[in-house]
């Protein structure tokens, strides 16, 4: 196996090696922007075959590395904006991709941009086989096509969600290309053989059906119904061996409200999630019986999540995380290659990211903040770990900066956790220029890995400080309620109050703090730098929200008022049409003033979440009062800089706009 491993590496090489840089004390930009050599690695089921996910800045590869000898497949796709991969069988891969639609929206006739998500197939020897759902007429209305399940066998196939024609069935306008009237669409199930791209339903949804989970024949034991007028989702379930489906009662024995995690095929039941008092308590619940267990925790914890085995459809492990993730492994066996591999690297975070079906190999990415992430095959019967490769290889010997995991009070009492980065070599008592980065989400939340964009500040000279902000995801619900309605309000602050933490630790000076960040980070930029510009000399917003009002009108617009994204929407940020105004006050279109901080505006032309009109709007809004402002158009990319190109002009500008308004040097 070394021997095949090490001449994959060759291969992932070429390309490489002459765009490494010479060695300098800070690494170029080129090497941090660059897309991941490696981003994914999945391990065929037999265990004889590893795809990977990467490739040289310039365009995405996906490499079919055999692992016992064999010829090795490179699969060239340009700069296709490939979102996952995973095997059907040993012989078939499914690639999901994201693909730009600027047609005609066919029911309101506005020409609108969708960011489409579909799946292709290619085989071990690197072919194209099939275009799943293709061939069948209504799915190419979905937006999205996710694939629900892969079943093996002589004729492998995936269950993949879908479009069809119902009359009386409206979809409720979630996730369609045409807008509900009274008749037409339903989600389906369909099966589709990967071989030949032949599709045939499987299960048709109800009229307000979303999805479904599925047991490891691929039968649909849970189904998510959402109903759009009501805001109401409901669940249902459907034992093995009956064919109604039952209500699943999302309350535990003292009425607390439960979460759906999933369905587990060998006990036949789904997995919830509920609070009890600041702590997360989990629970099964068996679909014939309707009794629910509760599930021991090792330790306490305010959020939790479940890792999956994709070929037994069961829970592995309880995934918990404050400032790295902790696993309290269901599934032994993985539990101890977990266990052996997190010693070995000790510091780093070790993630089982795919395993083979007898679990003998398996794929392992290792990361920390101060690590690029590195792929490993460990082999359970050598009991031995051979190196996949680096996803930076540029940056092999750099020097990167520390970080620490601290919190702070909000001025209202609330701890709020950060990540803090300080540049390498930084000299205790020194006070770095300090970029506030919050997320984007914002229901989401930074993590214990290399944030390539957070390390290319901090190797020229930045302290970095990520705060968890009410509002993230992964603080528990009470944090992440917390966050609603407070967009332009204590979300805010809890920026501003961690500067000031900083500040009073003498970590940093605070007259020399700009904010940046992305798409709801993007939006927090803009609004410290209008309504907050004493405490920012400066700000950069990359695809960031300017104007809610016209943000929710554009959803609206592409996916109808009672879309499930729509309301999600109304909850975080208010209702505009009962409290305009509060969207105006929110709004840092509207906040702009002679005080307003110098702004730079980055933002995708293909930007499909966000529009490119939000910084069209906020530059507009600038100039009107005479401020100077900037708006660097990223050709062609959508929200999530997809490419080495957008995340080179992205990181060149950035570094531009801070030497003239924050340089390292006072």
């Amino acid at each position: 196996m070394k021997v095949v491993l090490s001449t994959v590496l060759g291969l992932l090489a070429l390309g490489l090696v002459n765009l490494a840089p010479a060695r300098a004390a800070v690494p170029p930009v080129s090497a941090f922007a660059r897309l991941p050599a490696i981003e994914q690695a999945v391990i065929s089921p037999d265990g004889s075959r590893i795809a990977l996910l990467g490739g040289p800045p310039g365009e995405r590869t996906i490499f079919l590395a055999p692992v016992d000898g064999q010829q090795a497949v490179t699969v060239k796709l340009g700069q296709a904006w490939v979102r996952s991969l995973r095997w059907v069988s040993d012989d078939y891969l499914i690639v999901n991709f994201s693909m730009l639609d600027k047609g005609t929206d066919y029911s309101s006739g506005r020409e609108w941009a969708y960011a489409l998500n579909r799946n292709v197939v290619i085989s071990k020897e690197g072919k194209l086989v099939a275009s799943l759902l293709a061939n069948t007429e209504w799915s190419r209305y979905a937006v999205s096509q996710p694939v629900l399940g892969v079943i093996d066998g002589p004729r492998p196939s995936a269950l993949i969600l879908g479009l069809d024609l119902s009359l009386g069935v409206r979809t409720g306008g979630a996730g369609t290309l045409i807008q509900p009237t009274a008749d037409e669409m339903t989600w389906v199930l369909w099966r589709v053989d990967v071989a030949t791209g032949d599709a045939s339903i499987a299960e048709k949804g109800g009229p307000y059906t979303q999805s479904w989970d599925l047991d490891a024949s691929g039968q649909p034991r849970l189904r998510w119904d959402y109903d759009g007028d009501l805001e109401l989702n409901t669940y249902y379930g459907r034992p093995k061996g009956r064919a109604a489906w039952s209500k699943i009662a999302l309350a535990d024995e003292n009425g607390g409200e439960l979460e759906i995690l999933g369905y587990s095929d060998p006990d036949d039941s789904v997995y919830l999630v509920g609070q009890e008092g600041a702590e997360v308590r989990l629970f099964r619940c068996g679909l014939a019986t309707g009794e629910t267990t509760p599930v021991t925790l090792d330790k306490a914890s305010r959020d939790l999540s479940l890792t999956w085995d994709p070929y037994r459809i069961a829970p592995v492990a309880v995934v918990t995380e404050a400032e790295r993730p902790s696993h309290q492994w269901l599934d032994p066996d993985l539990g101890k290659v977990q266990a052996k591999l997190a010693r070995a690297f000790a510091g780093r975070d070790v993630e089982l990211v795919s395993w083979s079906k007898d679990r003998g190999r398996v794929v392992i990415r290792v990361t920390s903040p101060a690590s690029p992430p590195s792929f490993f095959l460990f082999d359970a019967r050598s009991n031995q770990a051979s190196s996949l490769g680096e996803a930076y290889p540029e940056l092999a010997e750099a020097a990167f900066g520390s970080t620490t995991w601290l919190t702070y009070k909000a001025r209202d009492g609330l701890e709020i956790a950060a990540y803090l980065t300080l540049p390498p070599g930084h000299v205790e008592g020194t006070k770095p220029p300090l970029i506030v980065m919050p997320h984007g989400g914002p229901a989401a939340r930074d993590h214990f890995e290399f944030d390539w964009w957070a390390q290319a500040l901090a190797t020229r000279g930045y302290a970095v400080l990520q705060p968890q902000f009410r509002g993230s995801a992964g603080f528990g619900a009470a944090f992440q309620r917390a966050g609603y309605r407070q967009w332009g309000g204590k979300m805010q602050e809890d920026l501003i109050d961690g500067v000031m933490a900083m500040a009073g630790k003498g970590v940093i000076d605070p007259a020399r703090v700009c904010i940046v960040g992305a798409s709801y980070g993007g939006y927090a930029a803009l609004f410290g730098a209008t309504v907050y510009p004493s405490a920012y000399r400066c700000a950069v917003s990359v695809n960031g929200v300017s104007d809610l009002g016209l943000f929710y009108g554009s959803k609206s617009r592409a996916y109808g008022r009672d879309a499930a994204l729509v309301n999600s929407l109304i909850t975080m940020m208010g209702d505009p049409r009962n409290d305009a105004e509060a969207y105006r006050l929110a709004s840092p279109v509207s906040r702009v003033t002679s005080r307003t901080a110098p702004i730079l505006l980055i933002h995708g032309e293909n930007d499909t979440t966000v529009p490119i009109q939000q910084s069209r709007s906020m530059q507009r809004a600038l100039k009107a009062i005479g401020k100077p402002s900037d708006l660097v158009v990223l050709e062609a990319d959508d929200h999530h800089l997809s490419s080495t190109a957008s995340r080179t002009k992205m990181l060149e500008s950035l570094f531009a706009f801070l030497d003239r308004h924050l340089p390292v040097a006072p």
